[in-house]
């Protein structure tokens, strides 16, 4: 890990801690028993816990990279004494605080040195002591911290994780939200149902509801969210049908005005909503960690928040230090050129909700096109440029994290608006995801600029009546396990595409 020489003990560097008056010499002293998080959760010694950053007075330090030590009995009863001051926070709520504290010296040193605290000397005033006692501590105390860095001890320990797994693209795989409200409900039919489609990939969608459009809290848990438990569960199980797994989550909003949606958010407070944002996917990471998920999706489609690069890089940064598998991030198909941060990833996703076909008559001297499958792939050839457009910003491999089609009346024009409640109409269902064959895998092969897709999605009962995007029970599952089957082949064969 690179030293922060001056940063932690003393003002006159990039990241330094502000100067505070009449205080006197204190240990930053982190509140070892929840460091394990972003997210506010403990970890066991040794453990991956995510990077510190204190703020104060408006200045900011961060410390990426480091790990959970082990607290040696005596140190920790020291520390579990300690009085919060209140003047120090961390960025995430719930995280624990951290505390500054009048410590003895060498209690201090000892800590310091062991990689298990931060020392901040103040430079103004030290109770009345002379500056050159000031220094002296001062330099005692960086002297230590540059030893713990140098050894590598407590905070300072290097995070060792495997790389990800190669994602052997063309990725072949389907959507399944996680949306039972009866949490004691597994998913064990609807993943198996998925592998026999002859998915090799399974997308869990897990939501979390944000109030308000101009909510200034993301939730770590609502009444729309699985319990940890079951993600876990749900992981493992689609591990063991042999599917790869990424995990999702998706940002909703309980009441939203006409216009709102999760790319239209406009927090209060923004640097409130990142903290809780924050929490929230770290979460997520330890999650998908534990279940043993292959990618991490770090959002989707919010358009509105994406400008925001650092935090975006530090999120990446923070995710990477829990969690060992790939990221990516599932941008809107309309709004993915201007991302800031695709470098900071290793998958670039985009959402495919194409408004395929927007014509309503064929073959007529005034018409566009000859017959309804004609629009269709000229629509879904926009998309494929739209695609290749992501693959050339972003220098990424590039995939669809959703696409998908209701099977009713005016999906074809409107496939994001799931409100449409117009006839049933499973044959447009189909016949749309022919022509997507048709455009994406000419000659049953997956066309350059490619690298796959999560079709949306499997979940509910379906049937010939049903007018949601599930494919169950209606003529388009067949055209999605010809698709499925396509994009495995391809991947199976010596040089993948």
């Amino acid at each position: 890990m690179k030293a922060l020489p001056r940063a932690i003990s003393g003002p006159g560097s990039r990241g330094s801690l502000p100067p505070r008056a009449a205080a006197a010499g204190r240990l930053l002293l982190v509140a070892l028993a929840c460091l394990g998080a972003c997210g506010g959760r403990g970890g066991s010694a040794g453990s991956p816990a995510g990077p510190v950053r204190i703020e104060l007075d408006g200045s900011v330090l961060d410390l990426p990279g480091l790990q959970q030590p082990a607290l040696p009995g005596p140190l920790r009863a020291a520390a579990d004494e300690l009085v919060a001051s209140g003047d120090w926070s961390w960025t995430s709520p719930g995280a624990g605080p951290l505390r500054l504290v009048d410590g003895p010296r060498d209690l201090g040193r000892e800590l310091v040195e062991a990689g298990l605290a931060l020392a901040h000397v103040e430079q103004l005033r030290f109770n009345g002591v002379s500056n050159g006692s000031l220094e002296a501590l001062d330099t005692d105390w960086a002297a230590a911290a540059t030893r713990a860095q140098s050894s590598g001890r407590g905070l300072f320990a290097p995070a060792h994780a495997p790389g990800p797994r190669p994602l052997d693209l063309p990725l072949a795989g389907v959507c399944l939200p996680m949306h039972h409200k009866d949490f004691s409900v597994d998913y064990a039919w609807e993943l198996a149902e998925v592998a026999e489609l002859g998915a090799r990939w399974v997308n869990l969608i897990v939501v979390t509801q944000q109030q308000r459009n101009d909510s200034s809290e993301v939730p770590l848990r609502t009444l729309r969210t699985p319990p940890d438990e079951r993600i876990r569960a749900t992981i493992r199980a689609a591990r063991a049908l042999g599917l790869r797994v990424q995990l999702m989550p998706v940002v909703l909003i309980a009441e939203p005005g006409p216009k709102d949606w999760r790319g239209t958010l406009a927090p209060t407070d923004r640097t409130a909503w990142w903290r809780s944002y924050d929490a929230f996917v770290c979460h997520m990471a330890d999650l998908a960690r534990e279940g043993g998920a292959d990618v991490l999706c770090l959002g989707s489609e919010l358009a509105s928040m994406e400008a925001d690069e650092a935090r975006w890089r530090q999120l990446a940064q923070n995710v990477r230090m829990r969690y060992a598998g790939s990221l990516t991030y599932s941008a809107n198909w309309d709004h993915f050129a201007e991302l800031p941060f695709w470098d900071a990833l290793d998958l670039a996703s985009m959402t495919g909700y194409f408004e395929v076909c927007q014509e309503t008559t064929f073959g007529g001297a005034r018409d566009r096109f000859p017959d309804l499958d004609a629009c269709l792939r000229a629509g879904w050839r926009a998309g494929l440029s739209e695609l290749r457009h992501l693959a050339a910003v972003s220098g990424l491999p590039t995939v669809y994290s959703e696409v998908g089609i209701p099977s009713v009346e005016g999906a074809l024009a409107k496939p994001w608006d799931y409100t449409l409640d117009g006839r049933a109409d499973p044959d447009g269902q189909r016949r749309a995801f022919e022509a997507f064959a048709d455009v994406f895998l000419p000659g049953g092969r997956p066309t350059a600029g490619f690298g796959g897709a999560f079709l949306y999605d499997f979940w509910g009962e379906g049937g010939l009546a049903d007018k949601t995007y599930t494919p169950r029970g209606k003529p388009a599952a067949e055209v999605w396990r010809r698709i499925l089957g396509e994009l495995d082949a391809a991947r199976q064969q010596p040089g993948g595409r």
